[in-house]
């Protein structure tokens, strides 16, 4: 019986560490590009300050549902960005740099 026991104890623990490591890492530790006031509003200005060499040229505003609504090719690692009239909601902002890398950050809009 302590036998069995034994056993079965240190397969658990080994699935147990397994398991772990496979986790990915946590998606805030990447973020290269913060926008701020977050939340926002309507019509308000944001704050855009790109960082760990990610250099943004441009930044789409994208509705909740993939609707494309404000483009500017006018981005650089600190821009402020004047928000068109936008109903209360979650929004998303993408940005893209010359590499194609994209970085997505949601805002907030009251």
């Amino acid at each position: 019986m302590k036998k069995t026991f034994f056993l079965l104890s240190i397969v658990i623990v080994l699935t147990l560490t397994t398991q772990a490591q496979t986790l990915p890492p946590s998606s805030s530790e990447k973020q290269e590009v913060k926008v701020y006031p977050n939340p926002a509003q309507s019509e308000g200005i944001i704050n855009v300050v790109a960082t760990n060499g990610f250099i943004p040229q441009s930044a789409l505003l994208i509705t909740s549902s993939g609707k494309p609504l404000a483009l500017s090719n006018n981005v650089t690692t600190r821009t402020v960005l004047n928000l068109p009239k936008l109903s209360a909601g979650t929004y998303l902002l993408s940005f893209l740099n010359k590499d194609k890398k994209e970085e997505t950050n949601k805002l907030i809009v009251y």
